[in-house]
């Protein structure tokens, strides 16, 4: 799965951030995974940048630290949905993002808002996820799923 992101700075560095601490993470069948608890508190001591809330910064997006990682927990909610896998926790939006359509969307919060899914298939995953080219990449490598 891929989504497009602009190329503010301050936002591809928390994507980056947000894509390292996901990837390579392997769910055993029948384990969940929790965005925030993967990810951790957006923190300036982490490289957390404030950055816009949503890609369409011509809209006027507000800023907060950590700002645009909420994309990288869209992308991922939209693998799995792609996948098959269970969806435990999921926010959405009710102002539409510019990166996935309005019913595609994981809003994400430290300690208030989390998207969580399950690996409900007989089948260890491997999340493979990373920022390039304007895009946040975010696939699912296992039986049934590789490339």
């Amino acid at each position: 799965m891929h989504t497009p992101h602009s190329r503010n700075d301050d936002r591809t560095v928390n994507l980056t951030l947000a894509c390292k601490a996901i990837d390579g993470i392997i769910l055993m069948p029948g384990e969940e995974f929790s965005f925030n608890r993967m990810v951790g508190e957006r923190t300036e001591k982490k490289g957390c940048r404030a950055a816009p809330i949503n890609d369409d910064i011509d809209a006027g997006s507000e800023s907060e630290l950590g700002g645009g990682v909420s994309q990288a927990a869209s992308t991922i909610y939209c693998a799995v949905r792609q996948a098959g896998l269970e969806t435990v926790e999921r926010h959405g939006r009710a102002i539409p993002v510019a990166f996935v359509p309005q019913d595609m969307d994981a809003a994400v919060e430290w300690n208030r808002l989390d998207y969580r899914f399950r690996n409900n298939s007989d089948y260890l995953v491997k999340i493979v996820a990373s920022v390039s080219d304007g895009e946040v990449h975010i696939y699912f490598k296992g039986k049934g799923w590789e490339d």
